[in-house]
């Protein structure tokens, strides 16, 4: 890195909850520069900065502090509601009070590619003959999902003063769902959870998610030179895996190509699901009434 270089530390990350407003912190590494020029280097966010690729995330704090020669900037990000300094107009941590907010992350997947290609050989009596064969190559087909989350603050209230005993109790309960299936008002919804955090004797804060994952539609169908089985489209000499005509991976599946044990034959594809499904699981989770 040359002087005034910025790069982002992705191992140096945090999140925070200060005044009921949950904020991200990211720290820039600024070489070869002091606290008082390194705050103010071309690549670090401004104040009210959208975060990149969180365009709700605006950067509402920046600190400055030198590591040897260089300087670490610390920029929190806060929703855009928070960006000046206000509060939640809810109290976030009243008994049997369920939040609720929607964001995006991405999700970036690669799909193996396979080719088509003619192959000049031999027969078994040495005579030249040709040959069709498939291959895989290195290169891959990327894309990037926008992944939908909704992020659900729930209170969590005991009787009276939580044991420790309470408090394994009810996180058994959220890890039993952890990266399972819900369905919710009829959407399929990958749960997770940020967290648990005390508020009061009786009272703990958790924030649960809600993944929607989209799949990755098919908008090569009509591209295709030419269909092999069921789940391979060509086009040109590449070979592409699709799962329908609305899919190429539906949601929350995963895929596999595997070439043949004749390269002359089609490569097989084998799609699988990612994840368990508990259809009303979400209904078990602490702090959640039915």
């Amino acid at each position: 890195m040359a002087e005034g270089d910025v790069r982002q530390l992705y191992y140096s990350y945090s999140e925070s909850i200060d005044d009921g407003v949950r904020s991200i912190r990211v720290d820039y590494l600024v070489e070869g520069k002091p606290p008082a020029e390194a705050i103010e280097a071309d690549d670090v966010p401004r104040y009210g900065d959208a975060r990149v690729g969180y365009p709700t995330l605006l950067a509402r704090t920046i600190t400055a502090s030198p590591r040897g020669s260089d300087s670490i900037v610390s920029v929190s990000f806060v929703p855009a509601q928070y960006i000046g300094g206000s509060v939640p107009p809810v109290n976030q941590f009243a008994e049997g009070f369920i939040g609720k907010d929607v964001s995006f992350d991405y999700d970036d997947i690669d799909l193996p590619l396979f080719k088509k290609a003619g192959l000049l050989t031999t027969d078994a009596n040495g005579l030249p003959i040709s040959k069709i064969v498939y291959a895989d190559v290195d290169l891959s087909l990327p894309f990037r999902k926008r992944t939908p989350y909704y992020s659900v603050p729930i209170a969590i209230t005991f009787a009276e003063s939580a044991t420790l005993e309470d408090v394994f109790i009810a996180t058994d309960k959220i890890v039993a769902q952890t990266d399972k299936i819900h369905t919710i008002f009829d959407r399929e919804l990958l749960f997770a959870c940020d967290g648990i955090d005390q508020q009061s004797e009786t009272t703990y804060r958790a924030v649960y998610r809600w993944y929607e994952d989209k799949g990755i539609p098919n908008t090569l169908a009509s591209k295709f030179d030419e269909v092999i089985g069921n789940n391979l489209g060509r086009i040109g000499t590449t070979i592409y895996p699709f799962f329908d005509e609305s899919f190429v991976l539906p949601p929350y599946s995963g895929i596999k190509i595997n070439g043949a044990v004749d390269p002359s034959d089609p490569p097989t594809v084998t799609f699988f699901d990612k994840y368990i499904r508990e259809e009303n699981g979400w209904a078990t989770l602490p702090g959640i009434a039915t």
